[in-house]
């Protein structure tokens, strides 16, 4: 069965873990706009990534609805999957749904043959760069400016 047919449900203390679908575009924009002043993803993007196959979005839900998410993307051809975005509302943080989230979508990529996983970060997100230090990301390049506000992206990347 491929990757992207897995049924996907993880109970985690605090929520659910599943694959998102079209019906929660909405929420999903509405997180990301509560997490992110700039940089956010659209609801065409939301869209174009729950239904595309080299792809995997994937949520932590409650009983009051979608408190995080995680996408990722694959490339026809290589073992590198991508993690693009990666949020948690405030009301859920430190509950550890981002390192499940992450976990998740490292097992998903493993399944796709995917060998490494790389993201960018920017580098004043202590937070994010704790998170991903502790689940073995380790630091393959910068790109200087790459944010709307000009502050510096640290190249992250780790084995599957």
């Amino acid at each position: 069965m491929p990757a992207e047919t897995r049924p996907l449900t993880k109970l985690h203390p605090f929520a659910a873990i599943r694959r998102a679908v079209s019906a929660d575009v909405a929420s999903l924009v509405h997180l990301e706009q509560a997490v992110f002043e700039m940089e956010q993803l659209t609801a065409r993007s939301f869209r174009r990534y729950i239904a595309h196959d080299r792809a995997d979005v994937i949520v932590a839900e409650r009983t009051d609805g979608i408190v995080a998410y995680g996408i990722t993307a694959h490339r026809a051809g290589s073992a590198q999957s991508r993690l693009i975005s990666l949020a948690t509302a405030t009301r859920a943080t430190a509950r550890g749904i981002g390192t499940l989230l992450l976990e998740t979508l490292h097992e998903l990529a493993s399944l796709r043959g995917m060998t490494c996983m790389s993201l960018e970060v920017r580098r004043d997100n202590a937070a994010a760069l704790s998170l991903y230090e502790r689940l073995g990301y380790r630091m393959i390049g910068e790109k200087p400016h790459y944010y709307a506000d000009f502050c510096d992206a640290l190249v992250l990347q780790r084995s599957l």
